[in-house]
């Protein structure tokens, strides 16, 4: 897609949100966030390949870009899916981490590496929806010749992925972070990366939380 088939929808009616990388618009059912010509987010802005590789990708609970938007040969921006932020249900966002996780397998094997999750989240039929993805750093893994090498990489980038989101879901559903008007919050994700460390420790905490679970029954 190209620039010059979109601009027309780029004026201020249609402006749903503004940040450090991008202004969002909404047409229809869908996004269109445009890249700012001066950036202004402290982190790297992930590369051209990273960016055509997340339009591959078949995510449930990440809203990955869908198409991209060319001025010549440069990305200025991109589509996503339109979410609604649905209510908060705690007791159901618990029980539907399995997909979460299937995500986080989907993007370690691609060699993303996830970052800026903790309040760029929307939740949407009873799952988290995570937007926001170009922050995320990407490598290439079929570059890595080796096949040792290549292993190691991918070990690596899924314990930092589960790592990455047990802190999230820990301080979320522990100790109440991540929410508009919380505060504390470096408290509270210190104490999520400590309670990580002593229950999880490289699985994942949807896992802690089905084992705490059928824990329970047994003791009843």
């Amino acid at each position: 897609m190209y620039y010059n088939q979109i601009i027309k929808h780029l004026h201020k009616e249609n402006i749903i949100g503004k940040g450090k990388e991008i202004t969002a618009y909404k047409v229809k059912n869908q996004v269109i966030k445009e890249f700012h010509k001066n950036r202004l987010s402290p982190l790297k802005l992930i590369n051209q390949e990273g960016l055509k590789k997340l339009t591959t990708l078949d995510l449930k609970c990440f809203n990955n870009p869908k198409e991209l938007i060319y001025d010549k040969d440069i990305i200025v921006g991109y589509t996503e899916d339109y979410i609604k932020d649905d209510y908060l249900n705690i007791e159901f966002l618990k029980d539907n981490l399995d997909l979460l996780y299937e995500d986080i397998i989907t993007l370690s094997n691609n060699g993303f590496i996830i970052n800026d999750i903790q309040y760029n989240y929307l939740s949407n039929d009873n799952t988290f929806k995570f937007i926001d993805m170009t922050s995320y750093e990407y490598i290439d893994i079929d570059k890595i010749k080796s096949n040792t090498g290549k292993k190691f990489i991918l070990d690596k980038i899924n314990k930092d992925n589960i790592r990455t989101i047990n802190t999230f879901l820990i301080g979320f559903f522990e100790y109440n972070a991540y929410r508009k008007g919380e505060h504390f919050e470096l408290t509270k994700t210190n104490k999520a990366v400590m309670f990580n460390n002593k229950y999880c420790h490289d699985k994942f905490y949807g896992e802690h939380l089905k084992q705490k679970k059928k824990t329970r029954k047994l003791i009843s």
